[in-house]
């Protein structure tokens, strides 16, 4: 947390130093403008930038940080932590960088003599993550009802970050995720009901309804969430659909992107870690564009997850595809980007008119990537604590 108001800041040990120097040049800040403990997705950290940030600190202080660690305690002090315990001896560190600074200002060259270390696999199962998972770093009033943001197709729920930022001195924010923790995604009813499970038996303020939020394919998982929690007798406030659509409507569209990712998945299964790399990186799958993610990322993300990534949007695919919602008579609000083809503003009106009895309906400024990104998140905060 933040010092009391006139304390002077935590002093900064010299591996977070030189960390924050990192971040801070991905995020084109200086380094006193990165907080230790705020989530650096909420302050501009993408997934992109995320992979740039561990490939800085391997060149630069020696250790490889697997993104999936980062990715647990997405901090500069999270990431501090994981860098100094792998480091042989941080102080010696230190002062390889001091003489290398000295000696190259402009930091053309990486610091020679820098060790090997690994922050990565040798103590990390398969999903060792739990399911829900802290969003935000500020604390918000005590008492104050919580918000539980549902994963995407993509499994994280790291794309809520920025929108969790926001809330974070109002509402907590939880995301439920996939990827992390390694649940079984192809049954869209039966993960909704081990998420109505987690949340029931999490909630850290019970009785008080909760607010479950979701963007794209996260929606619709947040809709079926809501109908087992209310199942199980745990009242809900809201239910908060950004921009989701209902998988009807997108049928052919996932039927051609289970196809393809089908057959990439044979294709990685033959090949080694460098060689599926270099095969991610040549892929263009209609998916990857529906999780607004460049081969890059797909790669990045794959290095630091395995098949198992693969595997989780296959299931997820196929969970969609299999789904059929039943009617729900709670309060459900709908934000529909203004950047959508006109079809799928026509599909999602219809669609959760059909099955949504009390449905709110808003337009909301933004393509449909960008709803979660600053600034156009800031437009979907009152509609998740109104």
């Amino acid at each position: 947390p933040p010092p009391p108001s006139g304390a002077p800041p935590r002093a900064r040990t010299g591996v977070e130093r030189q960390i924050a120097d990192l971040v801070a040049g991905i995020l084109g800040t200086g380094p006193d403008d990165v907080d230790a403990d705020q989530d650096l997705f909420g302050r501009g950290i993408d997934s992109l930038g995320a992979v740039r940030l561990m490939a800085k600190v391997e060149e630069h202080l020696g250790v490889r940080v697997k993104l999936r660690r980062f990715l647990a305690d997405t901090t500069l002090s999270g990431l501090t932590r994981l860098v100094t315990a792998a480091l042989p001896d941080p102080a010696d560190v230190l002062d390889r960088l001091t003489a290398q600074d000295a000696a190259d200002p402009a930091g053309a060259n990486a610091p020679a003599g820098a060790p090997e270390a690994d922050a990565s696999e040798a103590d990390v199962p398969e999903a060792d993550a739990p399911i829900i998972a802290r969003l935000g770093g500020a604390r918000p009033l005590p008492g104050a009802a919580p918000i539980y943001c549902l994963h995407p197709l993509g499994g994280s729920a790291h794309c809520y970050a920025s929108l969790a930022s926001l809330l974070a001195e109002r509402r907590p924010v939880y995301g439920l995720q996939a990827l992390e923790s390694g649940v079984y995604t192809g049954s869209l009813p039966g993960l909704a009901g081990r998420y109505a499970r987690e949340i029931a038996g999490f909630d850290p303020a019970p009785g008080r309804p909760v607010t479950l939020a979701g963007w794209s394919a996260g929606g619709v998982l947040a809709f079926e969430t809501a109908a087992r929690l209310r199942d199980l007798g745990h009242p809900v406030a809201r239910v908060v659909l950004i921009d989701s659509v209902l998988p009807d409507a997108l049928m052919l569209e996932t039927l051609d992107d289970l196809l393809e990712l089908e057959e990439l998945i044979e294709r990685v299964a033959e090949l080694d870690g460098d060689e599926a790399r270099r095969l991610l990186l040549a892929s263009d799958i209609g998916l990857f564009d529906g999780l607004g993610m460049t081969p890059d990322q797909v790669a990045a993300y794959y290095q630091a997850y395995g098949p198992r990534l693969l595997r989780l949007w296959r299931d997820g695919l196929r969970g969609l595809a299999d789904y059929r919602p039943r009617r729900y008579d709670g309060p459900v609000t709908l934000l529909a980007g203004d950047r959508n083809p006109a079809w799928v503003r026509t599909a999602q009106l219809a669609g959760w008119r059909r099955i949504a009895a009390d449905l709110d309906v808003h337009v909301v400024h933004g393509e449909h990537h960008d709803l979660l990104r600053l600034p156009c998140a800031d437009q979907i905060v009152p509609f998740l604590t109104g």
